[in-house]
């Protein structure tokens, strides 16, 4: 994200992946067979076609699918170099380096997967996350605003975009969001004590409660935040929740 390098890069994990099966054993595992079944013809491609674009970029899909993400990010590295216009393969080598901790690069790869696809709400979703864990809460706003301005169905970035809201003390308009989230998705629990926090946090215990209540209908003693839940209405007891 050079041609001395290129030439370096795709032996490395020729070598590496035909390795595997060197011993005599691995190969036996059924995830390395599988692994060998789909990206052979990948690379019998690559023998006729070394400086296909796609090609690379489906070997990085293969090796994401197997966990393989040192693989993986060689193979996005290289379509972006024979390709540099190729969104997809911008979006997914920024997750997996965002996965190792390395959060510029992950943002920086977010953003050049917009400057080839400005409509991705994915990216923009992605990227709001990124600004809000390193406490850039405007920036966040705008990215999840764009994210759902894009696509108003996008209920992950409004749960995303009224979390920053209630980060920022802007509970009505937290409580907008979050309502809005459930109501395009109720069967994710979080999504339900987020929108319950927030009536929390202005003291509306009456909603609050109307929002556990339902928790407690959908889902009963099955998830994790059950017990709190559970507690949490002791303490409220509402004489009538409509």
């Amino acid at each position: 994200m050079a041609s001395a390098i290129l030439k370096v890069l795709v032996p490395v994990v020729l070598t590496a992946f035909w390795a595997i099966g060197c011993g005599g054993n691995d190969i036996q595992d059924p995830m390395m067979a599988q692994i060998a079944e789909e990206t052979g013809p990948l690379y019998s491609s690559l023998e006729k076609h070394a400086d296909a674009p796609l090609v690379h970029f489906r070997l990085g899909e293969v090796y994401r699918k197997f966990g393989m993400d040192d693989s993986a990010r060689v193979a996005y590295q290289r379509s972006i170099r024979l390709q540099e216009a190729f969104p997809e393969a911008h979006f997914q080598l920024a997750q997996i380096q965002y996965a190792d901790g390395d959060t510029e690069g992950s943002l920086n790869s977010y953003l050049q997967t917009l400057r080839y696809r400005s409509n991705d709400a994915r990216a923009y979703n992605n990227i709001g996350y990124i600004y809000k864990v390193t406490g850039q809460l405007d920036k966040a706003q705008e990215s999840y605003l764009k994210a759902v301005g894009i696509d108003s169905t996008f209920v992950e970035a409004y749960n995303n975009l009224g979390q920053v809201y209630k980060e920022r003390e802007e509970f009505e308009k937290a409580i907008e969001t979050l309502s809005k989230a459930l109501e395009l998705n109720d069967q994710v629990p979080e999504f339900h004590i987020n929108l319950a926090m927030a009536h929390r946090s202005l003291e509306d215990e009456k909603r609050e409660a109307k929002v556990l209540e339902r928790y407690i209908e959908l889902f009963g003693n099955r998830e994790a935040h059950a017990e709190y839940v559970a507690d949490r209405l002791a303490e409220l007891k509402p004489p009538s929740v409509e």
